[in-house]
């Protein structure tokens, strides 16, 4: 992703990556616990409930502050003429962005815990399917006070249709959820889940449309589509790679998901 962005827009690129530095090497920090907790878990038996720990907070870590970076994004941050970041890692944790943290980590939770549910069998299977209701109630709530938060901090873009029409359908999307969740039916509830999700970057592509970063104190200075993107043979190449190289991806995707398909057996 970040790759794409150098290449398309440069501009958002140097600005978000600058700016977000401290964040980002976070969330690297994070996605190598990961890694590395997997491996150990495997081969250092003795000491698993240590490993266990360090995938917790290597998963909790990017999940909150890509909903963090995004919540930035959207409401805008401190920006110079240059298109430079005028602000410190402390400015990214306002509350507008710490609202869409807390609803992204809820809609990742609840995307893992209905998956976890479709994939196994016994205990594991009860306790996803137990926890993906608990969060059902998180993330409900946390949609409806981000929602409060986007009219009391950006109420000039709360009249964009498009955004209205994914809020209708997150909303149709999270009430089929309870639905499918009460009744204990896995691939709805992953798929509606899989819906409402999508439904939030709808909304959060609507309400951004055409701005790739806000500007928190000029409008003038937001970085677009437009002003922040690369040139037009550099787009043009862009695009015909992704043209061969995301059906690839996708294709490949779907033959690794069929190999695997079915219940895991414990």
């Amino acid at each position: 992703a970040g790759g794409a962005l150098f290449a398309a827009f440069p501009h958002a690129y140097a600005t978000v990556f600058s700016g977000f530095y401290l964040a980002l090497m976070i969330v690297l920090v994070g996605l190598i616990l990961r890694a590395i907790s997997i491996e150990f878990f495997t081969l250092d038996t003795d000491n698993r409930k240590i490993w266990t720990a360090t995938f917790f907070i290597g998963s909790f870590i990017p999940s909150l502050l890509f909903g963090v970076a995004l919540g930035n994004v959207i409401v805008g941050v401190p920006l110079d003429s240059a298109m430079e970041f005028r602000g410190n890692f402390f400015t990214l944790l306002r509350p507008f962005p710490l609202m869409t943290g807390l609803l992204g980590l809820s809609a990742i939770l609840m995307q893992g815990s209905t998956f976890a549910a479709l994939k196994t069998e016994g205990e594991l299977n009860s306790d996803a399917k137990m926890l993906s209701l608990k969060i059902w109630y998180f993330y409900a709530v946390l949609f409806i006070i981000t929602l409060a938060g986007s009219f009391i901090f950006m109420s000039d873009r709360m009249s964009s249709i498009p955004a209205w029409l994914f809020t209708a359908l997150f909303a149709a999307s999270i009430i089929a959820l309870k639905k499918y969740l009460s009744s204990g039916d896995e691939m709805k509830s992953f798929l509606t889940s899989s819906l409402a999700f999508i439904s939030l970057w709808g909304i959060a592509g609507s309400v951004q449309f055409p701005a790739l970063v806000k500007s928190s104190s000029n409008s003038m200075l937001d970085i677009t589509l437009y002003n922040g993107s690369s040139g037009q043979l550099t787009l043009s190449v862009m695009i015909g790679i992704t043209l061969v190289g995301m059906p690839m991806v996708i294709a490949y995707t779907a033959y690794v998901y069929r190999i695997y398909k079915g219940k895991v057996k414990i």
